[in-house]
């Protein structure tokens, strides 16, 4: 709050990582935390304003992830914390990652971003305990919608899923489209990614599971049209087990 800030090269290595965000947010943590040791390296900028590092290198639960980070703290109502990251990992778990990240922010005062750049490529990942081959993200979500130039997952346990459009909300109705394709085998990895990050959808699709495999979709939704007059266009093509899916619908 004082305004004093660090700019440069700095390496951290942290047997408690936990300890570590407490020391800088200037919070007590009395607790040893159970956290696996992290190691970073990067040219770092640390301040009132925001926390970023370029050129990391991090070495976490023995993977290593480089690439740039930068997280800038929110200033009131109009200016809400983001974030930007560029990351690039041979080999993660992501599970153990956002684990990780929980954990470590536990009791933090930090704001969520609610403003995200992300770009992302991962070659072998391990989520909901299948492993994902050639993930891919470039997304960005802010006040204005949501973009994803690419959201991409080339074998996840046989399937395949990749997703692209803009949404766009900050006029009077939203605009835009989004474009999805999914090929699965078998849906039981589809599933247990499901359950990770929609559980309600994946409980409410696990009983049929098994009947949607194998699954071939390609969908659309498509909203246009300004208000009190926009409309919204869904088409789904494709297959799911031995029923042929060609559904058009509009709002």
């Amino acid at each position: 709050a004082t305004g004093a800030a660090f700019t440069g090269p700095a390496e951290i290595e942290a047997s408690d990582p936990k300890a570590l965000a407490a020391w800088l947010e200037g919070r007590g943590e009395t607790t040893q935390s159970d956290l696996r040791s992290l190691r970073l390296r990067g040219e770092v900028t640390l301040g009132s304003e925001k926390v970023a590092i370029e050129r990391l290198k991090a070495e976490f639960d023995r993977k290593t992830v480089t690439g740039r980070l930068a997280y800038v703290f929110a200033a009131g109502i109009n200016k809400p914390a983001k974030l930007d990251a560029e990351l690039n990992a041979p080999e993660l778990d992501i599970d153990a990652a956002l684990g990780f990240g929980n954990a470590l922010l536990a009791g933090s005062d930090i704001d969520r971003p609610h403003d995200m750049t992300i770009a992302a490529d991962i070659g072998r990942a391990t989520i909901a305990g299948f492993v994902a081959r050639n993930a891919s993200a470039r997304l960005k979500v802010d006040a204005d919608g949501l973009q994803i130039d690419r959201l991409s997952v080339a074998d996840l346990g046989g399937a395949a899923f990749s997703a692209s459009g803009r949404i766009v909300t900050a006029g009077p109705s939203p605009q835009g489209s989004m474009r999805l394709d999914l090929d699965a085998p078998d849906m039981t990895p589809v599933m247990a990614l499901l359950a990770r990050f929609a559980p309600e959808a994946a409980q409410a699709l696990l009983p049929r599971a098994s009947a949607m495999a194998p699954a071939k979709l390609h969908a659309r939704l498509t909203i246009d049209g300004a208000a009190p007059a926009t409309q919204a266009k869904l088409a789904i093509d494709g297959s799911l087990g031995k029923v042929r899916v060609a559904l058009n619908g509009q709002v």
